[in-house]
Parts: C-alpha cells; structure tokens; sequence
C-alpha cells in the first residue's frame, strides 16, 4: 500500500479506497450473483467471474492513477462476488456426506494456504521484483487463466436448477444497494469530516438499512402474492426451527472476533513493538501454518465429532487468542503471549468458526447445504459469505471508534504516543474477545444437539426439520413447494 500511495501520488484518504472498493462490491453482489448462478447455471457464472477478476486485475497493473486502479479493484470485487457462491454451490450439488465435508474442509484449506504464501509473494514481489506491486496484479492474472483453464478441463457443466429463470430485480436492487450502502457507511465514517457525525453518513447508513428492511417485505410480497420466485427465500432464516439463523448470526460474531484480531495485532506488531512491516508479516504467520495443521485434522474428525462440540471449541480458541493478546504489553516477549494468540486464534479458523474472507467452512457451509434445497445451494452460501462480510465490516468499525476514543481518553491524561496506542489496541482485542464469547452463548443455546456432518449414508444432527438435500430433484419439487410456504 505505501509502495502504491508513493508511485501514483494518493493520499490516505484516497488509498483506503483500494480496499473498500473490493470489498463494497463482493459484500454487497453474493446474494444477487448466488441466486444469477442458481437461475442460469453455477459454472457458467464462475467462470465469467475468474475471467471479470484476472482481467481487471490484468488491466489494474497498467493502471497509471489512483482512480483507474480503484476502479479495477471494484470490477475485480465484482468478480469475485460472481464466483464465491458458484463454487460452493457446485461443491454442494456434486459431492455428498463424507466427501462433501472433506470438500468444504479443503475449500477452507485453501483459504489458508493462500493467505500464507500470498504474505510471503506479495513481500518478495515487493522488495525484489522491478514493477513491485504491479506484478502481484500480473501474478493474480496469470494464476487466474491457470484456474479457468483447471475448471473448463474438470468441473461438469450443469443448467439452470429452477424451471422459473425470471430474476427478481427489485428485489436484487434492494439487496445490493442497501448493503452496499451500509458497508460504505460504516466504512467510509472513520474518515469522514465529522465521523458519524458527518450528514451524509447519517443519510447513507439509514437509507441502507431502510433498503435492507424493505428487501425482506418484498420479498415476502413476491413469495406469496405474485408467482415470481423470490430472490431469497425468506424460509432460509427459519429452516431447521431457526438454526441456520443462528448458524448465520454465529459467522457474523465470529469473523468480527478474528478479523479484528489479525487487524489489531497487525497495529500492536509494527506500532506498538515497532517491528516493521516483515516483522510483523513473520510474526503473523503462525496464524496462516496453524490453520493449515487444523484444517487436516478437522478433516478427519468433522465426521465423527459433532458440529456443536467443534464450534464451541473453535469459538473459545479465537476468544482465549484475543485474551492472550489483550493481556500483552509493549515490552511483553513474543513467545510469552503474542504467539499463543496467534496459534490459538487460527484454531477459531479451522474448527471452524472463522475463515478469513469465505466461510465458516468444515461445518458452516456443510449445514447450510444441507438445509438449503439444490435451487439455492449459491443463494444460500451467498448469504452465509455476506453475513461474513458484514462481520469485517462492523468490526473494523467499531475497532476504529474503539482505538480513536480509548487512545484520545489516555493522551488527555497526559500519556504519551505508544503507551496510549497500546490501551487502544487492548481495548479492541476485548471488544473481538466478547464478539467470539457471545458467538460461544449462541452456539450453546441456539445450536445444542447440531450433530455430525459428513457421514457416508447420513447426515445426523438434531436440527433438521426436513430430508437430505441430496435426495434428488424428484423428491425435491415436494419439498420445495413446502418449504415455499413456510415464507
């Protein structure tokens, strides 16, 4: 980021917008990109998206000013929203039991191993590569051709999974507009004029969340007055007497807890301990190798152990992380505290409570799949990943509100620079700490009895309320038109 600030003359301002801008488009299209893929054929919109994200990201490394290069990162983020909900619901629909919870383990796997080797090639390219963070661009590019010449060779072609293809385009506008006004809110308010007290904010948050409000009232008018097919089925929030509610309000908590985790401990390394950007990347990754480690063994037990006991431990891991690191001092040694929240806190990734940008994914996605029926496999996971988004959203809100307030409070009393950086910073590990503890009571009392996943023959878990989603279309035409009436 500093390397791209100093090339094409941006101020910071302008230079956070690199970030938001991804991930305004991605939050605010995976319900409306999930429901498309279902409608017109998953693997039909995944590979426009692998060809939308490597293009811009192509085009973006010849970008020669910050709005060009802004603007390729919100294509780009287009992209991505198109192929998140695609491929998992490809992984729902083409594997089952034990496979499908060894699939959604190693799509998680994944997110692992490529935030670890993305820190180390993103910091060589850097440091040692001529057009430094344009050939991160170029590398994304070139890796994105690899994959969609992976998935034209490997993945089977499939068509439309609802005789209605008709899209609900209100309802589509409402959805995406009012989230992605809600994320630029909340977003954009720490470096408004007068924060959240900015006029424009105040406006934008609230006409994001009117739009939201009025998106679920639509929704019902289609399900149940018109004979549309609703973008999303209002059902969702209460399959298995409300679970999968609780299911999405859980990855909501927890990727807020580690999200948070991973941006204050990134602020404690090189400001507080002052170890520099590659200090601080080595001491991160812990996070990244764990995770790898935990994501083997989860797949070897998440058929045998059940759902319920792996997200409690998951939860109580990224908790005790964050208590680690809210515990440590300027001076505190590395190994003492720090790295047991580093290990600890890729634990809460892997058993599998948060996953950095996707999922919830050895247990998560393995139970929305199988509450959701095969027409909404995309529409379903699309909704689980926005919760997720909204996690980092509102975190890095409240982080930023959190930091300023507690720092402003301690320089007032006459503390210097570092020491009330510091007590901002412990304060923000707290606030992800209560985030995965509150994530840890919604577990225990929403989703007490959530059995196993991933049995071949069976899927157990005390929660359902209607049949295996991989019982077929036949079947499935019946038990749509039930769960239909449940809007």
């Amino acid at each position: 980021m500093p390397t791209i600030q100093e090339e094409l003359n941006m101020n910071e301002s302008d230079l956070q917008w690199l970030q938001t801008a991804f991930h305004l488009a991605v939050g605010s299209l995976l319900v409306f990109f999930g429901k498309v893929a279902d409608n017109f054929g998953r693997k039909r919109i995944l590979l426009l998206g692998i060809v939308l994200f490597g293009g811009f990201q192509l085009i973006g490394g010849f970008m020669s000013n910050g709005a060009a290069l802004i603007s390729t990162r919100a294509l780009s983020g287009v992209g991505l929203a198109m192929c998140a909900p695609s491929a998992t619901g490809i992984l729902a629909e083409y594997s089952t039991g034990k496979a499908r919870s060894i699939a959604f383990t190693c799509s998680g796997m994944g997110f692992a191993v490529g935030g670890a080797s993305g820190i180390l090639i993103g910091g060589l390219f850097v440091s040692y590569v001529r057009y430094t963070w344009r050939s991160i661009m170029f590398f994304l590019s070139g890796l994105s051709l690899l994959i969609l010449i992976m998935i034209i060779v490997f993945v089977p072609w499939d068509n439309s999974h609802t005789e209605d293809r008709r899209m609900d385009w209100v309802g589509a506008a409402l959805i995406a507009g009012g989230l992605a006004m809600f994320l630029f809110a909340i977003t954009d308010a720490q470096n408004a004029p007068d924060g959240w007290k900015t006029p424009y904010i105040i406006a934008i948050l609230l006409l994001g969340i009117l739009c939201v409000t009025t998106f679920f009232f639509w929704e019902h008018h289609i399900a149940n007055k018109t004979s549309r097919s609703p973008l999303m089925r209002l059902a969702l929030w209460t399959r298995a007497h409300g679970r999968l509610s609780a299911l999405y309000f859980t990855s909501f908590l927890g990727n807020l807890g580690y999200i948070d985790a991973l941006y204050n401990a990134t602020l404690y390394f090189q400001q507080v301990q002052n170890t520099g950007s590659t200090g601080a990347m080595l001491r991160l990754l812990p996070v990244e190798i764990s995770g790898i480690i935990c994501y083997v063994l989860v797949a070897l037990v998440i058929h045998r152990v059940p759902a319920y006991w792996l997200m409690l431990v998951g939860l109580l891991a990224c908790g005790f992380a964050n208590m680690c690191l809210a515990l440590s001092e300027g001076s505190t040694n590395y190994w003492k505290l720090p790295f047991h929240g580093m290990w600890l806190s890729a634990m809460g990734v892997a058993l599998p409570i948060v996953v950095r940008s996707s999922s919830f994914v050895p247990t998560g996605l393995v139970f929305v799949s199988k509450f959701a029926l095969p027409d909404e496999y995309s529409v379903a996971s699309g909704l689980f990943q926005s919760m997720l988004r909204l996690g980092i959203a509102v975190g890095l809100s409240l982080m930023s509100i959190i930091n300023t307030s507690v720092k402003s409070n301690n320089l007032a009393k006459g503390k210097d620079e570092i020491e009330s950086l510091l007590k901002g910073v412990q304060s923000g590990f707290w606030l992800s700490a209560a985030a995965c503890w509150l994530g840890v009571f919604v577990v225990a009392t929403a989703l007490k009895g959530l059995g196993t996943v991933g049995k071949d023959g069976s899927e157990t878990t005390q929660a359902s309320n209607g049949p295996e989603k991989d019982e077929g279309k036949d079947q499935g035409n019946s038990e749509k038109s039930k769960r239909e009436g449940d809007c």
